[in-house]
């Protein structure tokens, strides 16, 4: 629990509140000027107080917080301040992912029957240049609707295996009244949710390297933020 908690969770939460901070630094320099921009600067929010929450958690449920007699009792302080947040933040997350992934599906969907239905008439005259103009305005279109929904593809699957650990916990606690906080078996739980957590923090500090990789504007905005960009480069 030291190592995972201590070590590879407050790690990886300072590098992912950090990451999120300038993710929405981006967002906000770029122009928040469309829905992607929108959803992505709300998931980055969401993932920041669940990654803060997380943080509390790995600072309080170790050997050596337990160890200490505190004025309260920690459980109930943690569960409180911790585990119900990150769990109200965690599902934010999800649901916006949720969202952000139906949405631009909607929308390949629909630019792809448009596509569909301009080409056939484009068909009839191929030979006027007002044609040609459309048919490559409509491909570029969809085009970069296929990028957003692969970057949302990634990210979504990025949360749903991250998020097993910890439905297979619940879904045991549930079923298993040992390992409830009076059952014999609590310590197991602690260790299951110490792992869960810490996969979910995975999740929430991967999101804006999946947006480095994958989206070139977010790129961009990022390399000019720190100054590895000059601004005539950007187009």
């Amino acid at each position: 629990m030291v190592i995972c908690n201590l070590v590879l969770g407050e790690l990886i939460g300072l590098v992912g509140i950090v990451a999120n901070i300038v993710t929405i630094i981006i967002f906000i320099k770029n122009g928040i000027v469309d829905s992607v921009d929108v959803t992505l600067a709300a998931l980055a929010i969401s993932d920041i107080g669940a990654l803060i929450t997380s943080q509390f958690y790995n600072i309080m449920i170790n050997p050596w917080s337990l160890s200490v007699q505190f004025p309260f009792e920690t459980f109930e302080v943690v569960t409180l301040v911790s585990f119900f947040p990150h769990g109200y933040f965690i599902r934010v997350s999800g649901l916006i992912t949720s969202y952000a992934a139906f949405e631009r599906c909607f929308v390949l969907i629909t630019c792809t029957v448009t596509i569909a239905i301009s080409l056939n008439q484009s068909a009839r005259w191929r030979t006027s240049l007002s044609s040609e103009k459309t048919e490559m305005a409509a491909k570029k279109a969809t085009l970069k609707e296929r990028k957003v929904v692969r970057m949302l593809t990634v990210v979504s699957a990025i949360f749903i295996v991250c998020l097993i650990p910890l439905s297979a916990t619940l879904t045991a606690v549930a079923f298993v009244n040992d390992l409830s906080i009076l059952g014999p078996y609590f310590k197991v739980a602690r260790l299951c949710y110490s792992v869960s957590f810490m996969t979910e923090t995975v999740s929430s500090t991967m999101n804006p390297f999946v947006y480095f990789k994958m989206s070139s504007k977010y790129r961009r905005g990022f390399l000019k933020l720190f100054g590895k960009l000059r601004p005539y480069n950007i187009t």
